[in-house]
């Protein structure tokens, strides 16, 4: 007997084991039903900033009225079809109506929700019912066909057919669509915008009680400058594989197909690795519960040299028909700070406005004339003109082919064949031998102030070759200046190990004529005035003047403040004796602030020097292409100085056509602060 009765207990322990076991295991496979796949969230982006701390691009909040799909398909036939459908098919006794009834006692207070979420989507927007609808439809076809889509290949996995073709009954097509469970039919879709605080309050009272609506944001990039600085900033558009191939290895870097990217060759591009953050995570249950999250790392924030309001008023500058007078021209001006070697503006004129590029790509791209979407400062190759000859008389100092006083013989006639003519017979008929003949001759300091086109084409006819193409290197022609930056420090503040291994996109120029690199013997002379084969771009040229302004130190031009990799940035003595850097800014001087300098005209009447500012300058004129341009640097008595290089494309003249625009740059400089002393009003 008490074997029996120990039996027997021994059963039933086993049975209530077994069930309490299996009861567990089954709800654990319920609980483990209920959970949803994580989503991720989207990235926010980091700002890019001027050396003030003025915004310059950011990711600003756009608040949208949500809506869930559980709600929205309640306003689907399809979805109704189906219930019904499976319904009746469960039931034989049911008939369609009964179904349709039973399913609308069921839902009546998503349904009364949904009156009302409509009537206060009107309120709310100002829109109308049709056009809250309309949003919805497009939410549920979106959202079935998915679902259909799913049907499709778990009852039909190896097949090609349509599904239609293969269960050619909708209401058992309906019936297998109805079966799917996607994550996707528990997220919420965008309803409405709310365009400012008052919209979003307005909802935020409107729609507190109803469950299925949320008011979320999602980022939107917004150029608070519009075109101000646009070929220096870049915008965003749609990632291509390029982005992606950045991030494969990092899932939470990866882009979602709604976000974006840095287009093209500015800082957004350039920046990738830095401004874009790493996506956070959320986990729900199908009650909407929050199981698990993994938070956003937001992106970097990026600082530029650049001050955006004196980038403003030199665009605006050269833009004004009534103070540039070929304000129709494209044009491009750069600002250097010579002790940092900090760009303090990079303008390219015309500009684009940033908030619309992406819209407006096709028509900006295919305007061959302006071409605004190329940055004229760095990507642009020009002529430099008469502005390289301080370049050029440095070489033929320093490699002995010139003396300072020697006097190389400008007469009154045309230059013999293959040789350039001087400015100064061809437009006032005259010669430099007679201008200066009561001052010391065409020597060096009067060849710059006068701009001698036959001093410089024979001067640079004695330097070798090779010789010639050294000294343009190292003032920086024929190379990228502009470093590719390094922020270890924000890369590791993203955990993130991708380099930044972008740059702003610039032209080498050009300092040869051969296809081996080198230059040919007779293409000296024409080097010599800036003309020829010889190609540079306005960034280069800016910081060939910082370079002469800091007596031969070459320092690499800066555009990044929050640039880790300071060894980029290092100087370095190009070797220059001081005696001929005295002689290049004593001609320097003389272009600007003596009779007979080519750029006298433009300064003499300025205000400058009684904000304690000196300028040294020298003026260009190309031809095919014409060009006028203006190269030098200012300096006041406190130490600080400023290069500054203009290029106004169809230009005549740069005494004409570029100086009056470059005095006009320096005045903006100095009431910024950059330079010399505001004078008292009276």
């Amino acid at each position: 007997m008490f074997i029996c009765a120990l039996a027997v207990a021994i059963c039933v322990a086993r049975l209530a084991q077994l069930q309490f076991f299996r009861t567990d295991s089954a709800r654990e496979q319920i609980k483990a039903s209920r959970i949803l796949e994580p989503y991720q969230l989207p990235t926010l982006r980091g700002s890019i900033l001027d050396r003030n701390g003025s915004i310059l691009a950011e990711d600003r909040p756009v608040f949208f009225l949500n809506i869930s799909y559980q709600l929205t398909q309640l306003l689907d036939e399809r979805f109704w079809k189906a219930s019904i459908a499976q319904m009746t098919a469960r039931d034989d006794t049911m008939t369609e109506a009964d179904a349709r009834d039973k399913l609308i006692k069921k839902y009546k207070t998503n349904l009364d929700d949904l009156k009302a979420i409509s009537g206060k989507c009107v309120k709310t927007k100002n829109m109308t019912s049709d056009q809250v609808r309309e949003i919805i439809q497009k939410i549920n076809d979106q959202t079935w066909s998915l679902r259909e889509h799913f049907a499709w290949r778990r009852n039909f996995p190896d097949a090609t057919e349509k599904f239609m073709i293969l269960e050619p009954n909708p209401d058992e097509r309906a019936r297998m669509t109805l079966k799917i469970d996607l994550a996707e039919m528990y997220y919420s879709y965008p309803l409405i915008e709310l365009s400012n605080e008052q919209e979003k309050l307005a909802a935020q009272l409107e729609f507190v009680d109803i469950d299925g609506i949320e008011i979320s944001p999602r980022p939107q990039r917004q150029y608070p400058y519009n075109s101000t600085a646009s070929q220096i900033i870049g915008w965003v558009g749609t990632h291509r594989q390029q982005d992606r191939d950045l991030f494969a290895d990092d899932p939470y870097s990866q882009y979602l197909p709604q976000e974006q990217a840095g287009k093209d060759y500015g800082i957004e591009r350039v920046c990738e690795t830095i401004l874009r953050g790493k996506r956070g995570e959320k986990q729900k249950d199908k009650d909407g519960r929050l199981l698990n999250q993994k938070d956003t790392i937001y992106g970097q924030n990026v600082t530029l040299t650049i001050d955006i309001n004196l980038q403003k008023q030199i665009e605006e500058l050269l833009a004004d028909p009534y103070r540039n007078e070929r304000a129709d021209k494209p044009a491009a001006a750069v600002v250097i700070d010579v002790v940092t070697g900090e760009i303090l503006a990079m303008v390219s004129h015309p500009t684009f406005d940033l908030n619309t590029a992406g819209n407006n790509y096709n028509q900006l791209i295919n305007d061959p004339n302006n071409k605004p979407l190329i940055s004229k400062a760095i990507n642009t190759n020009y002529p430099p003109g008469s502005i390289i000859k301080p370049i050029i008389l440095i070489a033929g100092l320093e490699e002995g082919k010139i003396k300072p006083d020697e006097i190389i013989s400008c007469p009154q006639h045309k230059a013999p064949s293959k040789w350039p003519s001087c400015m100064q017979y061809r437009v006032y008929g005259g010669s430099h031998d007679d201008k200066w003949a009561y001052d010391s001759g065409n020597i060096a300091r009067n060849a710059i102030k006068g701009s001698c086109n036959i001093y410089f084409s024979v001067l640079a006819d004695r330097i070798e070759t090779d010789a010639l193409q050294k000294w343009l290197s190292k003032f920086g022609f024929g190379s990228r200046v502009l470093p590719t930056p390094k922020f270890d420090d924000k890369l590791a503040a993203l955990e993130r190990t991708t380099e930044t291994n972008r740059n702003l996109r610039q032209s080498p120029g050009k300092i040869h004529n051969l296809t081996n690199g080198k230059l040919a013997t007779n293409e000296r002379r024409w080097f010599g005035i800036g003309q020829g084969n010889l190609r540079v771009t306005v960034l280069q040229a800016a910081n060939a003047m910082a370079t002469i302004a800091r007596n031969g130190i070459y320092k690499s031009p800066r555009i990044f403040i929050d640039d880790t990799d300071h060894q980029n940035y290092q100087q370095q003595d190009l070797g220059i004796s001081q005696k001929t850097m005295s002689i290049i800014k004593d001609g320097m001087f003389a272009v600007v602030n003596e009779k007979g300098g080519t750029a006298n005209t433009a300064f003499d009447k300025s205000d400058l020097p009684a904000r304690d500012i000196t300028v040294y300058g020298k003026t260009g004129s190309t031809e095919r292409p014409y060009n006028a341009l203006f190269g030098g640097f200012a300096q006041d008595k406190a130490g600080r100085k400023l290069a500054i290089v203009i290029v106004v494309e169809s230009g005549q003249a740069g005494s004409t056509d570029a100086a009056p625009l470059a005095e006009k740059i320096l005045i903006m400089c100095s009431n910024a602060g950059y330079l010399g002393k505001i004078p008292e009003q009276n």
